[in-house]
């Protein structure tokens, strides 16, 4: 059975979820993540992003205000974060809490 689902399954596209149960295993959590995301983000670092991605961190969870990490991409003035998050499928209409 295991090598007829090994057949049928890139290993690649397992990495994300083999590296997002891992962290699961290691206590880290949703928030956790989240965080994570946002902080490389808000830094203009695309590969904290796409680490914390790949850890499984859900692309368009805003934090408390309202801010997406493509919002907060944004606001840094990182384009090269926002078109890894557009390449991704971030959500770019989402509006904050203040309606930006």
């Amino acid at each position: 059975m295991r090598a007829e689902i090994d057949s049928r399954v890139r290993a690649e596209a397992c990495q994300p979820w083999k590296d997002f149960l891992a962290g699961l295993a290691r206590g880290v959590t949703r928030s956790a993540l989240a965080a994570e995301l946002a902080e490389a983000a808000l830094a203009g670092n695309a590969p904290g992003v796409l680490e914390a991605l790949d850890k499984g961190a859900l692309l368009d969870v805003p934090n408390e205000y309202g801010e997406t990490a493509t919002f907060l991409a944004a606001l840094a003035g990182s384009s090269e974060v926002i078109q890894v998050l557009l390449s991704r499928r971030a959500d770019h209409t989402i509006r904050d809490n203040a309606g930006l």
